[in-house]
């Protein structure tokens, strides 16, 4: 089974050690590095992460001063917004950035519950994939990654009940 994976880096909570070893476990062909929460101390590392993952579809989190392949909107809250290319979706209120933004890409979390945000509520699988198909009949060249709990062997598991091709992949954070 084939599905895409999106690598959530954060240098604020993940350690070096964290960081390689969930890179490793990408395809530089297939999979993407969503790179958030860097501050301007960490520009160096993000570089070299950059120049180690060539090839490799890059997504920032904000804005900054290296080129990726297409940026986040994390939240409507911040006013400046520098993209529409992909969005955060968490809650039914969301389809309203949905219809806004037109994003290539939803991540849509969190599904179950995780470890980095404890107080979220999980939509659950069903929740899930009934959002996924209303995003799915808006817009339906939209790729919809789950997030948030979600590892290869639960998503391996969503994807055998996946009949419509409604999920194009997962992403993570911590890589369990």
């Amino acid at each position: 089974m084939h599905y895409e994976k999106v690598y959530f880096l954060d240098l604020n909570t993940q350690t070096t050690q964290e960081i390689q070893t969930n890179i490793s476990k990408l395809n530089k062909h297939r999979d993407s590095l969503m790179i958030r929460h860097f501050k301007p101390e960490n520009l160096a590392i993000v570089k070299e992460i950059l120049l180690q993952n060539k090839g490799m579809n890059i997504i920032s989190h904000f804005q900054n001063n290296i080129k990726c392949n297409i940026t986040h909107l994390a939240s409507v809250k911040n006013k400046r917004i520098f993209a529409k290319n992909s969005i955060s979706f968490h809650r039914s209120s969301d389809f309203i950035r949905l219809q806004k933004f037109h994003p290539e890409m939803v991540f849509l979390s969190p599904v179950f519950q995780t470890q980095t945000h404890t107080n979220a509520k999980p939509l659950g699988k069903i929740n899930a994939f009934k959002m996924g198909f209303k995003i799915k009949k808006q817009m339906p060249k939209c790729k919809i990654y789950l997030l948030g709990g979600v590892n290869e062997k639960k998503f391996s598991q969503i994807k055998k009940l996946d009949f419509t091709n409604i999920f194009s992949g997962y992403g993570f954070i911590r890589g369990r």
